[in-house]
């Protein structure tokens, strides 16, 4: 687990605040501590100006005593207590071994580069820059942590024979299943009894060699990848063509022969997005185009007027598609599925055919190109003030928020090309009858009421969302405003419930002035619930006093 997601061995581009560090990304780590967490990871870089892996600040002050870590395990990530010396933090390795023992790091993750060694350890005891008390205090963390999971009980015994059940199997396949986002569709899905021997499966993703592309790096070799077309969709009684490679140019005889196929197909399944070799650690971009030839390809259909693509877009990060996304009017439906995992083809085919109806919402924004990140258009807690306010271009959302004028070129105001939070389903929902209680000074918390109605005819499930837009008056620079908390409801056709949402002190405390605590400033704050961060047309209030 990391502290942060700051990039790796840089500097963080933009404001990184004191408030931003306890007010966001220190909150999901206040609930892993509360619930029990025992094991976390520090992240790879610096935390004001300090690295994490020698940071007491943050791992002993911050995480063990204020979040309430304790006891547990912190665990080096690979080599990097002796990134320290490459950092010039540390003189050499000894140096750096005592520096992360004191700052909180009880074990090291060695990858052939080791430094937690007998040698460098008695080194550190005996310059005195460590103390034996702290060397016992670590060794103590993780003889605890064996002990707990009983390494010691049954030494030897393998504890996992089968790496792959079929309970784990239907696990993967629901968790594809329910963050699958559907990001356009214009009726083309679900599909109604398709005729499979009329419907063209493209794209290299589709095939065997891309097993690593739906499971994402670091996964193991112990479960059998179901993969698009030779696991379902050759059995169907599809037909395939590659068109186009991630990691290669475009190939005009492969696009031609693809969009030949397409064109004499019912509907097309147009399988694009990352191999493991284009996204992945260590392997940023400088264009979020889909790589290699697959613009080519999808360009080659648009202007062909293939008609029903289905554009199934497996990636671990937003794409765009080329100028301004024109390409994705040619498109019918568009579904991401992110890294799928190993039972992406049952996933797919269950959501393509309505067995499973979407309901998957994006946990980021989508930006229109590469050059609109850290614009207005992302992320979506944009601070807005002043002039960015008085001169925007764009036409204010729902809750008032304007984008900056800042960015212009060729793709146009720098609002998102898919917002926080937005994912289609096959039916449709309302919300309404909004009520929010009065605050409850005992009990820190503020209670959030409203309907959601499936308005649709099919059963399905929608994921609403609560927003808080801060008071004026707060003596730190707030998002113009912060998902607090969201609710899923699964509904039949015609079906209603009433959603009751509690706020609580983690929901809507802000960093205090002198940055050291979380409080609940006074004022009035708005609450907005909607389906997405654009979409939360449903306002109110609760004042604090």
């Amino acid at each position: 687990f990391f502290f942060s997601s700051r990039r790796r061995h840089t500097r963080y581009i933009g404001d990184w605040s004191s408030d931003v560090c306890s007010s966001d990304l220190l909150k999901p780590w206040r609930a892993f501590a509360k619930y029990g967490g025992r094991g976390a990871m520090p992240s790879h870089q610096t935390v004001f100006g300090v690295p994490m892996h020698a940071n007491p600040y943050m791992v002993n002050e911050i995480f063990r005593k204020e979040l309430g870590f304790g006891e547990g395990l912190t665990i080096s990530d690979c080599n990097d207590i002796g990134t320290l010396v490459d950092y010039r933090v540390a003189y050499n390795r000894s140096d750096a071994a005592a520096r992360a023992l004191n700052g909180g790091v009880d074990q090291d993750l060695q990858c052939g580069d080791e430094t937690y060694t007998f040698e460098n350890i008695q080194a550190a005891l005996d310059a005195g820059s460590l103390q034996l008390e702290t060397l016992q205090t670590a060794v103590r963390h993780v003889l605890t942590a064996k002990f707990a999971v009983g390494l010691f009980d049954n030494p030897y015994e393998t504890p996992y024979n089968d790496t792959d059940p079929a309970p784990y199997r239907a696990v993967s396949r629901e968790a594809a299943e329910q963050s699958s986002v559907l990001l356009k569709n214009d009726g083309v899905l679900p599909l109604a009894n398709p005729n499979w021997e009329k419907t063209a499966v493209v794209g290299w993703l589709a095939t065997d060699d891309a097993y690593y592309a739906l499971t994402g790096p670091y996964s193991s070799l112990g479960a059998t990848i179901e993969t698009y077309y030779n696991t379902t969709f050759r059995g169907l009684g599809a037909r395939y063509s590659e068109g186009a490679h991630p990691e290669q140019p475009a190939n005009v005889t492969m696009i031609n022969e693809a969009v030949s196929l397409a064109q004499a197909s019912d509907q097309t399944i147009l399988i694009v997005g990352d191999s493991l070799n284009t996204c992945g650690e260590w392997i940023d971009r400088s264009d979020l185009n889909v790589p290699g030839g697959q613009l080519a390809l999808l360009e080659a259909m648009v202007a062909a007027e293939v008609k029903n693509i289905i554009m199934v877009v497996v990636s671990g990060r937003p794409m765009t598609f080329g100028t301004n996304n024109t390409l994705l009017d040619g498109v019918s439906a568009m579904l991401w599925v992110g890294r799928p995992g190993e039972a992406a083809s049952s996933a797919l085919l269950n959501i393509l055919t309505g067995a499973v109806n979407p309901s998957g919402k994006l946990q980021a924004p989508w930006v229109k190109t590469v050059g609109h990140i850290w614009s207005g258009a992302a992320p979506f807690q944009q601070e807005v003030v002043g002039k960015w306010v008085y001169y925007q271009k764009s036409t204010p959302d729902p809750d008032g928020r304007v984008y900056d004028s800042y960015v212009f070129d060729d793709n146009g105001v720098a609002d998102p090309l898919f917002h926080f939070g937005f994912g289609l389903s096959y039916t449709t929902f309302a919300v309404g009858n909004m009520k929010v209680l009065p605050y409850n000074a005992q009990a820190q918390t503020v209670t959030v009421m409203y309907d959601v109605t499936n308005t649709g005819t099919r059963a399905g499930a929608e994921v609403t969302q609560v927003y808080l837009i801060d008071p004026i008056g707060s003596p730190v620079v707030r998002p113009w405003k912060r998902l607090a908390q969201f609710s899923k409801e699964y509904l039949a056709p015609g079906a209603a419930t009433t959603v009751s949402v509690v706020l609580g002190f983690d929901d809507i405390a802000l960093t205090s002035l002198d940055m050291k605590s979380m409080v609940i400033a006074r004022g009035q704050y708005t609450v907005r619930v909607g389906t997405s961060a654009h979409d939360d047309q449903l306002a109110g209030y609760f004042v604090v006093y």
